[in-house]
């Protein structure tokens, strides 16, 4: 398995940086429900488990809301491991965009 990694700068606070990325997860999973055969997530205080399955591939991780900023990790397939840099700023992109 390869990892990957991204972090995200905000001016939120914890608090409301999370319930942005709540309503941001909840709309991804919506959006993307036809390409993820599987997604499972759970929010445990400011810390967010993830697993998604999708072409085949089973992604997991973490994401972590900080007062100041927000982290992902996770694991990927060896077979996406070409698809890691995509993955890290497209995940970068888009949670800027949600914590903005």
């Amino acid at each position: 398995m390869a990892k990957f990694k991204t972090e995200v700068s905000h001016q939120l606070g914890k608090d409301a940086a999370k319930k942005r990325l709540q309503s941001f997860i909840s709309k991804v999973s919506h959006q993307f429900q036809a390409q993820a055969t599987q997604l499972q997530s759970d929010w445990e205080d400011n810390l967010l488990k993830f697993c998604i399955t999708t072409f085949g591939m089973k992604i997991d991780g973490t994401l972590t809301v900080e007062e100041a900023s927000a982290h992902v990790e996770g694991s990927l397939p060896l077979a996406a491991m070409m698809f890691k840099g995509k993955i890290e700023n497209t995940i970068q992109t888009e949670l800027a965009r949600a914590l903005s």
